[in-house]
């Protein structure tokens, strides 16, 4: 089913996305509770959409950087968490955009993805945690 642990066909990704979302899935409804921890909550909600998301665009022979969706989702939520909290941590947002540099300069440079691949890991793990954070 899968030829290399590096996952070069965009079918080779439909098993461990479905693991993945079923893993989410489960942690939303059975570990995390809304009212118990609402911000860890809305960050896996946010989480499960993206990579239902990416599931998706496997269907469409897309493939989109998941390390780049994984990086970009906590670096917004922190940046959520850090306004709601009216805390200060940018040391720390520097330092995880610094590191979503590192990220996509690494799978550019080890021919992963291309630049739109990155740009659309980025944009689908970004985008849900911003849009949770306003429910």
């Amino acid at each position: 089913m899968i030829d290399s642990i590096f996952l070069k066909a965009v079918s080779e990704r439909k098993i461990p996305l479905y693991i993945y979302v079923l893993i989410l899935f489960l942690i939303i409804t059975k570990v995390i509770t809304k009212s118990i921890f609402a911000e860890l909550y809305d960050f896996f909600l946010a989480t499960l959409i993206s990579a239902v998301i990416c599931l998706s665009l496997v269907f469409f022979r897309v493939k989109a950087s998941m390390h780049m969706m994984g990086i970009s989702g906590l670096v917004m939520f922190l940046v959520v968490l850090s306004i709601t909290y009216q805390v200060n941590i940018t040391f720390a947002l520097s330092i995880l955009i610094f590191i979503i540099g590192l990220v996509a300069t690494s799978r550019l440079f080890l021919k992963a993805h291309t630049f739109p691949e990155l740009i659309f890991g980025f944009f689908i793990g970004w985008i849900p945690q911003l849009l949770v954070a306003g429910w």
